[in-house]
């Protein structure tokens, strides 16, 4: 199966149990032969640095495109992820206790309230931490070809002893990923169709600091369970993905809205924008003030005049005085 990963080209494949790649022999069937040769032909194929990752059930073979002049068939995909984090712990309900968010995550961010949960989108590289009050929190983040899901649960925080308690305030301890939108090289029949299929389910890796974990404690704090996630991670990464994700974790239907990029959070009703900064704010609050321009307000301070006798275009219209 092939697929776009960034600047990538990557291909999955099936391994056995010796690790030996699964491929379908001049018969039809299915055989398993060693890796090298394989990796050795797409990258004279490719004119490509071709690497093997070593993952739970596939080996994963990338190709970056372009090397020596050539392109790849494919092209790389140029996107930026969008992220939402949806909390479902407490979030101060005054908004001036809110700013203590901006602090915490390191960076400027929008809170949107959402039923008993809150919507909350930074504005810059956040550093993960939330400490149990505030949790569940579940991230996800998306682009054109890839979703990527990571909960951060109470109770894996909780069973943590506490030397290691505040390393885990920034670690998921359950993380689904559909890495790309795989497609198939071969036909999918038979022995082959069940192949792809197991290759395309989502990755999940579910740990903490003590080794792996049962994700059937963070499912709970969302309302799922291990027969939820089994079929989520059969869904395809297609279209409706995104949708199936949402209604299984019990999201907030404003999720799926803000990661297809079909609103801006601070223009939805309830939002608040907080700067991280006290010169941000005063920035923030020039450029979004629902008075006066904030180039009607530089002028006046220019000019040193009333504001009434400086009524300009951007004030036309508004109730009030500007």
């Amino acid at each position: 199966m092939v697929g776009v990963d960034g600047e990538w080209i990557v291909v999955r494949v099936a391994v056995d149990a010796s690790r030996r790649v699964v491929v379908v022999g001049t018969d039809g069937g299915l055989a398993a032969v060693e890796s090298s040769p394989i990796i050795a032909g797409l990258a004279e194929e490719w004119r490509a640095d071709v690497t093997l990752q070593q993952g739970q059930t596939v080996l994963a073979t990338s190709a970056r495109g372009g090397r020596r002049g050539r392109t790849s068939a494919r092209g790389a995909v140029e996107d930026v992820p969008v992220a939402v984090l949806v909390v479902g712990g407490i979030v101060p309900i005054d908004p001036e206790r809110r700013r203590g968010l901006a602090a915490q995550l390191e960076c400027s961010l929008s809170v949107l309230p959402a039923g008993d949960m809150h919507l909350v989108q930074t504005h810059g590289e956040a550093q993960m931490d939330w400490p149990s009050a505030q949790r569940p929190v579940v991230r996800l983040t998306k682009t054109a070809v890839a979703l990527t899901v990571e909960v951060y649960s109470r109770a894996a925080l909780d069973d943590e002893p506490a030397e290691a308690r505040w390393a885990m305030r920034g670690i998921p301890d359950l993380t689904l990923s559909w890495r790309t939108r795989w497609e198939p090289v071969l036909t999918g029949v038979g022995e082959i169709a069940e192949v792809q299929r197991m290759m395309g389910r989502a990755d999940v890796t579910s740990r903490t600091f003590r080794g792996e974990r049962d994700p059937q404690p963070a499912l709970a704090e969302l309302g799922a369970d291990a027969a939820a996630l089994d079929t989520l991670r059969e869904h395809p990464n297609d279209d409706t993905l995104l949708g199936a994700v949402v209604s299984t974790l019990a999201l907030p239907t404003q999720t799926t809205t803000l990661l297809r990029g079909r609103a801006v959070i601070d223009d939805l009703p309830g939002a608040q924008h907080i700067e991280r900064t006290s010169m941000g704010r005063a920035v923030w609050d020039q450029t979004h003030s629902t008075g006066a321009s904030f180039w009607t307000r530089v002028i006046r301070r220019l000019r040193g005049s009333r504001p009434a006798d400086d009524e300009g275009p951007g004030d036309r219209g508004r109730a009030g005085p500007s």
